[in-house]
């Protein structure tokens, strides 16, 4: 789910988010298309924010699984299997707490650096995007410090300690932990002190849009980097296949010249 939504971000970011703001040329296209199509606009930017919202629940979930599978190893699989309906759909419905202001609120685009960007004026006064993802956020960090620590002291604790696997699982909770942070310094940005973005500082525009690509590429990026048998897996096979492909055509070349070499010496010992 994680990966689907990331995708889903690069692609808004690639054909929309991005190119708004740093392509001015095409800004009239953009324009004469929302304008065309209004609905398309009522439906981006809540469906965009939504995927933003939904980061941290995910990660909040996984933190909640990895230490359910410590804790308790035996009923662990039984436990997830049977409540995995719900699961599913309270990742799904929680980040609507979080959007439910830009779904009936009237969306505009502003200008930005030169770009341009959509945005929302509030239907609701006090309910602040940034406000409410600063809640997830923070709550989605203090899950992920408090299962990690328990997770990792109960690892510890067992008769045969998995020195690597702990390894792992503390890079990655401190960095995934570093991000969230950021990114919550971030929003408490613009959710106190600058609500509005079109006039933000260029260093919090870019530290904002930093954030978020390591939302989408931190986590399979740290795995490969510290899980050898993970890179193993991925590459060694790719290598073996390919060095079974070199193997197999090698042989096919040799078998081709032992026959020609033969014909060649059956029609030589006719002649």
């Amino acid at each position: 789910m994680d990966s689907i939504g990331s995708i889903f971000l690069l692609l808004s970011d690639i054909f929309f988010g991005r190119i708004a703001i740093f392509f001015p040329q095409l800004c009239p296209i953009f324009l004469n298309f929302f304008g065309n199509c209004p609905f398309s606009a009522h439906f981006a930017y809540p469906f965009y924010n939504y995927l933003r919202a939904l980061k941290p629940v995910i990660q909040a979930f996984m933190c909640i699984n990895r230490m359910s599978c410590v804790i308790w190893p035996v009923d662990y699989s039984f436990m997830w299997s049977q409540n995995m309906r719900k699961i599913i759909l309270s990742i799904l419905l929680l980040p609507f707490l979080v959007i439910w202001n830009t779904m009936i609120s009237e969306k505009s685009f502003v200008p930005i650096r030169g770009g341009l960007a959509m945005n929302y004026k509030r239907r609701v006064s006090w309910a602040s995007l940034s406000l409410f993802q600063l809640i997830f956020i923070t709550i989605s960090l203090l899950i992920t410090i408090i299962c990690t620590s328990i997770t990792l002291f109960k690892m510890s604790t067992l008769k045969t300690r998995l020195k690597s696997s702990e390894k792992t699982l503390c890079i990655v909770s401190i960095i995934i932990s570093c991000v969230f942070l950021t990114q919550a310094a971030l929003q408490s940005y613009f959710a106190f002190f600058h609500q509005n973005a079109e006039n933000a500082n260029e260093i919090i525009l870019f530290a904002m849009f930093l954030v978020y690509d390591l939302q989408n590429f931190v986590s399979p990026i740290i795995l490969l980097a510290v899980s050898q048998e993970l890179r193993k897996n991925l590459f060694g096979k790719r290598a073996k296949s390919e060095n079974l492909g070199m193997s197999t055509i090698s042989k096919t070349i040799s078998n081709s010249s032992q026959k020609t070499a033969t014909t060649n010496l059956e029609f030589h010992s006719i002649n």
